[in-house]
């Protein structure tokens, strides 16, 4: 279930009420969003994405989930989660995700942790796997299409 954040009330939330909010939107996921306020002003500046501002704190997001609700901006959710639990309900919903200035067990995660790493992935369309070069960790695309529809891919290299 997603925990959404609305005040200072948490409300569970089922994988078709995701379908229903996230229809013809791109979706983005900012995890580890702090405060909140970096997936605010990209709310009201990109109204077409829908972003889902996710933190395992959530009294940061309170307040500024009051003003989301009062404003009507609907392209907006706030969901309380950790890294190492993410819903099953994102699993391949998710367009692009974002992990800005991560701290705590998240810097942990996408320091070193590689198999946590992949749990945060799931949550792609696009999955990701790690490889190590010169001991650095890059991170690769790997296509979930079909095999019959792999030639229209043009998002990420099929393998």
């Amino acid at each position: 279930m997603l925990r959404q954040i609305l005040g200072k009330n948490i409300i569970e939330r089922d994988a078709d009420w995701l379908k229903l909010k996230s229809q013809n939107k791109k979706v983005i996921v900012d995890l580890g969003c702090g405060d909140g306020l970096y997936a605010y002003r990209q709310a009201l500046q990109k109204p077409d994405n829908l972003y889902l501002a996710i933190d395992a704190n959530s009294q940061v997001l309170q307040k500024l989930s009051n003003k989301v609700e009062h404003q009507k901006l609907g392209n907006l959710i706030y969901l309380q989660h950790t890294a190492e639990s993410l819903p099953l309900e994102l699993n391949s919903k998710v367009d692009q995700l974002m992990i800005l200035y991560p701290w705590g067990s998240l810097l942990k995660i996408v320091a070193t942790a590689e198999t946590e790493l992949q749990t945060v992935f799931k949550i792609l369309k696009i999955h990701l796997h790690t490889n190590k070069f010169n001991n650095r960790q890059a991170f690769l695309p790997t296509c979930t299409r079909p095999k019959q529809s792999r030639d229209k891919c043009t998002s990420a290299p099929c393998t």
